[in-house]
């Protein structure tokens, strides 16, 4: 079974299919995607859904994790949280319109999908449970923590 992992951020998503369990999760694909700069918002939500889309087709995964923003923080009223926001909801909505099992939160949330003290931990290590994720960015860890997080048990 395969699962995809998004972290939004304002701009961007970084996105993980992982496959394997959680125990042991075996990466498939990472990649932070993107919009075309000239894009006007509405054109690059849409451009969003189509490539969410693109890859849940091209992996074909049964579940769905997405990394939200914290609940606190000095962030949240800006424009930047809220483009992260609406972000976010078009992923939700392109997940479940390809009937998906979706699993969301902040990191904490995820955590405990992982079943691990702490998610954060493992951002400042080399790997993952085995799985070598040294030259990835922060926010690409959390894509793929959050994919490996929805993975079965073994």
């Amino acid at each position: 079974m395969r699962t995809l992992g998004i972290r939004a951020e304002p701009g961007a998503i970084n996105w993980a299919v992982t496959e394997g369990s959680v125990e042991a999760p075996v990466l498939v694909a990472a990649e932070t995607a993107e919009a075309p700069a000239s894009y006007d918002e509405g054109q690059a939500l849409s451009w969003y859904r189509d490539r969410i889309n693109f890859i849940i087709d091209q992996y074909q995964p049964h579940t769905l994790a997405i990394r939200y923003a914290e609940p606190i923080g000095k962030s949240r009223g800006t424009d930047a949280a809220h483009q992260r926001s609406r972000l976010e909801g078009v992923i939700l909505e392109a997940g479940c319109a390809k009937n998906l099992r979706i699993v969301t939160g902040p990191l904490v949330t995820i955590t405990k999908h992982l079943g691990s003290g702490s998610a954060k931990t493992y951002l400042g290590q080399e790997d993952l449970r085995g799985l070598d994720w040294s030259e990835y960015s922060k926010n690409k860890k959390e894509a793929i923590i959050a994919a490996a997080a929805v993975l079965p048990r073994q």
